[in-house]
């Protein structure tokens, strides 16, 4: 009858729905599975991202601290150089200042030795013509009988010397202002080449701190898989 076939297809439509009812419950839980696999999927993603950039990082501060330990190194080497070559310079300046003093002096005693020889030949020159009994020019008074009058001394050896020692102090000025000049030029490099090494010791503890905030108790003379390794097995656990 039309009653009974109304009755089946409402028994049929009820099972559909039913069975329609499920299929939406099982696409929504498939639905926030899929939602929940993506997020963590995303978050894996997103702590992968970070893992490289860490060790990126990480293995960025180990070069930077490997460079800066050998910069620092030469800048030691650099030092030490210059630290030689302003004491070597020193001992030159003062050996070149005691040369210059010395014949200062030598001249000095050239110079008094000239000056005796002049006043020599001065007398000698007043003196020409004059004879015993003659009023003395200088002191007015009779000369004794005997008195003869003084030769003339020789001042070409004297002058000679004289000349000599003074070509000799004005070298030695000349050798002692310019190693003085080079003694202070050096002692600025020396003072330069301290700032660089301390600025260089500077630039290595500042990424040494980094470095150990990367690698607690981790050496520079390890390979990078070595010192890596702690911080990927900490990303890795996480």
């Amino acid at each position: 009858s039309d009653a009974a076939m109304v009755k089946d297809e409402l028994k049929t439509l009820n099972a559909e729905e039913t069975a329609l009812a499920g299929l939406r419950s099982s696409a929504k839980e498939a639905a926030r599975e899929v939602s929940a696999t993506t997020k963590q999927r995303a978050a894996a993603q997103q702590t992968e991202r970070k893992a490289e950039k860490e060790l990126e990082a990480a293995l960025q501060t180990l070069r930077d601290a490997r460079a800066l330990t050998s910069s620092v190194a030469e800048a030691e080497a650099r030092l030490l150089r210059a630290r030689e070559a302003y004491d070597k310079a020193g001992i030159t300046a003062r050996k070149a200042s005691d040369k210059a003093e010395s014949s200062r002096s030598d001249l000095e005693q050239s110079e008094q030795a000239l000056e005796h020889l002049r006043h020599v030949e001065a007398a000698a020159v007043a003196a020409r013509g004059l004879h015993g009994g003659d009023p003395c020019p200088v002191c007015e008074r009779d000369l004794p009988d005997k008195w003869a009058a003084p030769s003339a001394p020789s001042m070409a050896g004297v002058e000679a010397r004289y000349e000599k020692a003074r070509a000799a102090m004005n070298r030695a000025l000349e050798k002692s202002a310019q190693t003085a000049e080079r003694s202070r030029a050096l002692a600025s490099d020396l003072a330069a080449k301290e700032q660089d090494l301390n600025e260089a010791r500077r630039a290595l503890r500042n990424v040494e701190r980094s470095f150990r905030r990367f690698c607690p108790d981790g050496e520079l003379g390890q390979s990078d898989k070595q010192l890596t390794a702690p911080l990927k097995e900490r990303y890795q656990a996480a």
